[in-house]
This record gives C-alpha cells, structure tokens and sequence, in this order.
C-alpha cells in the first residue's frame, strides 16, 4: 500500500518539525526513487560542466580578510556567498562551494616595476555549473562588486557576445596617467548611460590598470540614428570617454 511514498527523516534547525517526524513525499505512479531527488533539484550528474570563474579582490579585501592563502580565500567566499548559515567552524566538509579547483595569484612586485594585477590578488575558481551561476548572482548584487573592490568574470563561455575590452586612447592614458585604476576605471566606463538606457555589468576582468574586459548586457542600452547597439556604445565610449572598444574573443 505504501509501495509508492517515500519517508525522509529531517532535521533543518529551529521551527523545523521534531526529529523523527516522517515527511512523506507522494511519488504517485512513478517507482523509480531516483526521480525524487531529480524533482527536487538535488540530483548530482557525473556529467555536470564545470564553470571557471576568475575573481579578482582589492588590496583592502586580501589585508583585512587576511586572505593570503588559497584556503583563506575558500572560507572567505564561504562566509560572504553561501547561501548556508555555519554555527561551526567552515570547514572542507560542512562548505558549500568547495574547497578544490582553486588557484592564487598574488600581485608580488618586480623592482620599480608596478604591481601585476593593479595590485589586485586574482583567483581562477573552477566549480560545478549549478553553484558557479548562485556565485556569480551573489557577487553581482554586492557593492563591492558595483564599485570594483570585487571583480568576477566567466572565463568558461567562448561566446563573445556582449563581451567587450576597453581600454583608453593614449591622450586619455597620458591625461591621467597616475590615477589609472580598476575602481576609476570602471566608474569612467559606467558613468555616462545614455538617458533611457541601462548597461549591466555582468562580468568583469583586469587586463591592466586602465584596461578591463567586461561582460555586459545591451538589451536595455538606446542606440544612435542609423548605428547598432553595439556601434552606439563604441561610439559614446570614444566620444565621452576617450576610450576604445573592441569584441572580446
């Protein structure tokens, strides 16, 4: 009679039933158990794809998160993105997004020569798909991240569309030479929208101080009389910017 009911014994924490209290799920006709987990969107495939994501911290973060390490840098993004709450002490085996795949590059300094990175710290992550997508969410909706104290960027997707390098003609560089960085130049990039329009960051990336690439969604940006909405954002990046635009490939 009960050949089609599954019980699942549960603890979530405080509010949640007593434990020992059987929650029955009610699978109907279907007695293969492996649809349960699949329903619930818990199913773990052997052949899920693996997401690269780059992500880049600003000297402040890595000194006052004290992230000098690969590990410090699992238990930051632990602590500030997962979407689990850890009453103990984070570890490899109570974390949410893994302690594996991941890999520093510190910015060490090359005699008079400045910093590799702009001085930021950069780390290529590379986790399951299911969790790099809530990664990138969380990172996204941060102000660190709208700013550029946090930089985030897909390096898996070989689209290139909506995905731009820009970088400033030589008179803008020289104009401004000493107050080239990632911060600045992305509050240059993002400062002056079309009235009516909208350009989301999706992802972005340090190629130099004054250069980055960044990954960005163009559905809501105007466009010019007689141009596309790509050559309309080329043509106001140069234009207000002084900058030069060019497809990420």
């Amino acid at each position: 009679q009960l050949q089609n009911y599954v019980a699942l014994y549960i603890h979530a924490g405080k509010g949640s039933p007593a434990i020992g209290t059987p929650l029955t799920i009610d699978l109907g006709a279907k007695k293969d158990l492996i649809w349960g987990p699949s329903r619930l969107n818990i199913a773990v495939s052997s052949n899920m794809q693996t997401i690269h994501l780059r992500i880049a911290l600003h000297p402040n973060i890595v000194a006052s998160e004290n992230i000098a390490t690969i590990r410090k840098f699992y238990v930051y993004i632990n602590n500030l993105y997962s979407p689990d709450m850890y009453e103990n002490s984070l570890c490899s085996t109570n974390c949410y997004f893994p302690f594996e795949n991941g890999w520093i590059k510190t910015p060490s300094t090359r005699g008079n020569m400045p910093p590799p990175n702009a001085g930021y710290t950069v780390f290529d992550y590379r986790i399951p798909e299911a969790k790099a997508k809530v990664l990138l969410e969380k990172i996204r909706l941060t102000s660190d991240y709208q700013v550029g104290h946090v930089l985030v960027y897909d390096m898996t997707t070989k689209d290139s569309m909506g995905r731009y390098f820009f970088t400033p003609t030589q008179k803008t560089y020289q104009d401004f030479r000493d107050d080239w960085n990632p911060v600045e130049t992305l509050k240059v990039l993002t400062g002056h929208i079309p009235e009516g329009s909208q350009l989301t960051i999706l992802g972005s990336a340090i190629r130099t101080s004054s250069s980055l690439l960044l990954h960005v969604d163009l559905s809501q940006y105007a466009t010019s009389e007689g141009l596309t909405t790509e050559e309309t954002l080329s043509k106001l990046m140069f234009d207000n910017n002084g900058f030069l635009t060019y497809r990420a490939h």
